[in-house]
């Protein structure tokens, strides 16, 4: 499923995550839902700066079993937003190499969730990493690949 459709299914309606979702780069000249593997060859990069993420948006993710979505990341960059709390739900593919990787939040509220488990979350290898405010509390929940230096 492309990120477009994925992010548009979350604000407008209830999503169940059953056990085999990818997601990938939304591509104007082709299907939005395509097969599993999509992922695998379509990188994307999961953006969202400030806005009000809605409630219905925040019970979905909740609601997501960890490392329910497959996708392969090509940059993550959220600012002031829920979102970040959809970072455990993700399985990153292992040879996933970000380019960048930029959290920020002013609000303890957008990383509650993933403070709160015990799960760690894998990045992959990370070129570039900024986080800022209170995301820096979630920097020993994230796992890098080995050859990454922080």
């Amino acid at each position: 499923m492309s990120e477009k459709l994925f992010f548009v299914l979350l604000e407008k309606t209830k999503v169940t995550i059953g056990e085999k979702l990818s997601i990938a780069e939304h591509i104007d000249s082709e299907d939005c839902i395509r097969d599993h593997d999509m992922a695998r060859n379509s990188p994307f990069c999961l953006e969202k700066t400030g806005g009000v993420t809605s409630s219905l948006t925040l019970e979905n993710i909740e609601r997501m079993p960890p490392n329910s979505i497959g996708c392969v990341l090509k940059q993550l960059n959220l600012k002031d937003t829920g979102l970040i709390n959809i970072l455990p739900k993700l399985r990153i593919n292992r040879d996933n190499r970000v380019k960048r990787v930029g959290l920020f939040t002013s609000e303890k509220e957008h990383v509650a969730e993933i403070l709160s488990q015990d799960q760690p979350i894998y990045i992959g290898s990370v070129k570039n990493m900024i986080l800022e405010d209170y995301a820096v509390s979630i920097l020993p929940k994230l796992i890098i690949h080995k050859d990454c230096k922080v």
